[in-house]
């Protein structure tokens, strides 16, 4: 993952209890270098005390925003959420006759956002 960014960033760590990766959750300090990527991931005690710490000890770190309230209309509205940093969508219904209830339904409403 990248940060949208206009000048290079100076390093950091984000110090977390709750650091979410693929393989489970972990607690440490998750490093992100100039170019405003994911370096790694490491213990507390690595962090040198030049590189900048945000403490976010009893938040969540996630790879990506979860959106509990997306109105799927059309594409642009999943292309704007993933330029956000959206990377899991709930569809909720809006208006009369707009609930999925069946994989047929979601099969075409998921064509019409291609």
């Amino acid at each position: 993952m990248t940060l949208a960014k206009e000048a290079p960033l100076k390093p950091f760590a984000l110090v977390s209890d709750r650091i979410v990766t693929p393989d489970g959750i972990v607690s440490g300090a998750l490093w992100v270098d100039e170019d405003g990527t994911i370096a790694e991931i490491t213990p507390r005690g690595e962090v040198p005390p030049e590189i900048d710490i945000v403490d976010a000890m009893g938040f969540a770190i996630l790879p990506g925003l979860v959106d509990i309230n997306m109105h799927l209309g059309d594409a642009t509205t999943t292309r704007l959420a993933a330029a956000g940093g959206v990377t899991t969508i709930v569809d909720l219904p809006h208006g009369e006759n707009s609930t999925t209830t069946c994989a047929a339904e979601l099969i075409a409403k998921l064509k019409a956002l291609q």
